[in-house]
């Protein structure tokens, strides 16, 4: 399909804040208050349509307020290509330009916690669908329910805010985050999980060596493996651990038996990109 992710692009915009007047006369119009981002999304309609697009505005207090009207075949393609704001089609689920629609979904609607970002929806269903492209981008994502007291009752979490940028890029709000001093870190856990998924069962000591060929170093090493990652695997269920034993010889030398560690049941890739928040 010709400009695959300009329309990508396109529909996430629109599903975050746009407005789709489907009467008579189908129209798609796009609201922000960011310049650049209409901007951005300007280029994108001229590219395809290269016809001028307009820009209207209003004050709301000290706010300026910007919108576009989509050209018309923009807004008859995005129908023709299956357009809802409450499921996404499936060119859109299978297409490689999945990660520009979460991007520019993410743009209109997200925001930066801790070391993940935050997409808000009223629509759980259109959630579930953006954890699928997501995950297949390798990207860990759950939907969970808000507490706030707003209208909005769901969010989108996705994890780890350097892999975020790294697939995000380039994006109007990235530039703004910064790198939090406190985050729920799960990627060494994940690994330990492949590591051991298939595996009869493996030594603490062969699992830390699978960790550092992986790229993955800890402060204190093996007490850094058994006590952060492996034994609250283990109090959770996930991992079984057949305990070893440690004796003191003649010399002072202490020498024994290492534990093993096992996984209760093995785990499909998509469980393991969203552990802890995959289904048991």
């Amino acid at each position: 399909m010709n400009f695959e992710k300009e329309y990508a692009e396109l529909y996430g915009y629109i599903l975050g804040d746009g407005c789709f007047r489907d009467a008579k006369f189908k129209q798609m119009t796009f609201y922000n208050y960011d310049l650049k981002l209409i901007e951005y999304v300007i280029n994108i309609l001229q590219k395809i349509t290269k016809k001028t697009v307009n820009i209207c505005q209003r004050k709301e207090g000290d706010k300026t307020e910007y919108c576009i009207n989509f050209p018309s075949e923009i807004t008859h393609k995005l129908i023709e290509l299956g357009f809802s704001k409450s499921k996404l089609p499936a060119w859109l689920m299978e297409s490689r330009f999945g990660i520009n629609f979460l991007k520019a979904f993410y743009e209109c609607e997200g925001s930066l916690n801790g070391n993940q970002i935050m997409i808000y929806q009223s629509d759980e269903k259109i959630l579930k669908y953006c954890v699928k492209i997501a995950n297949k981008f390798g990207l860990s994502a759950h939907v969970h329910r808000s507490t706030l007291s707003r209208e909005r009752d769901f969010y989108l979490a996705i994890e780890n805010l350097d892999a975020v940028k790294n697939k995000f890029k380039p994006v109007n709000k990235l530039p703004k985050f910064t790198k939090p001093n406190k985050g729920r870190y799960y990627s060494t856990k994940r690994e330990v999980l492949r590591i051991l998924n298939g595996k009869e069962q493996l030594t603490t000591t062969e699992i830390l060596f699978e960790l550092k060929n992986r790229g993955l170093k800890m402060k204190k090493e093996s007490n850094s493996l058994l006590n952060n990652h492996l034994k609250p695997l283990c109090e959770k269920g996930v991992l079984s651990r057949k305990t070893g034993y440690q004796f003191r010889g003649e010399r002072g030398m202490f020498s024994g038996v290492e534990s093993k560690w096992k996984l209760e049941k093995n785990f499909t890739e998509a469980q393991i990109i969203n552990y802890p928040y995959c289904e048991e």
